[in-house]
């Protein structure tokens, strides 16, 4: 309900703690789909804690920062950060079945978002902070 109140003020930036963790699994799709279609209009800015991490696949996130006992432990598009092969962030993604998504190497183009890193375009940043400890 917190969520629904804070989308109906079309905030430019939104701030959220791990929005989906009660959710079952169809509550969590109404959410994230609410959540994409907020960054893809209004919301210039999203940044989210949360240890889903198919929710920051989701929502085309392309920005991860990994907290550990309070520092930066990580930070990146999500999609490299799941290459490094004893990175935090690909060690917890395994633990859930989550694994890297090819794309080409070259251009630099993700496919998640379907470009770099960040959409210049658009200027929306979604960034997910994920603290492990």
């Amino acid at each position: 309900m917190a969520i629904a109140r804070a989308l109906i003020r079309s905030p430019q930036v939104l701030l959220l703690d791990e929005p989906t963790a009660a959710l079952d699994s169809q509550s969590e799709r109404i959410v994230v789909e609410a959540l994409d279609r907020a960054i893809q209009g209004y919301c210039q800015c999203m940044v989210m804690v949360t240890h889903r991490l198919g929710v920051i696949r989701r929502l085309d996130v392309n920005r991860v920062i990994v907290m550990d006992n309070g520092k930066v432990a990580e930070q990146g598009h999500p999609e490299d950060l799941l290459r490094k092969p004893n990175g935090m962030f690909a060690n917890l993604a395994r633990e859930q079945g989550i694994f890297p998504a090819e794309y080409d190497t070259d251009s630099e183009t993700h496919p998640i978002s379907g470009s770099s890193s960040v959409d210049s375009t658009k200027g929306n940043q979604t960034i997910a902070s994920l603290c492990t400890t």
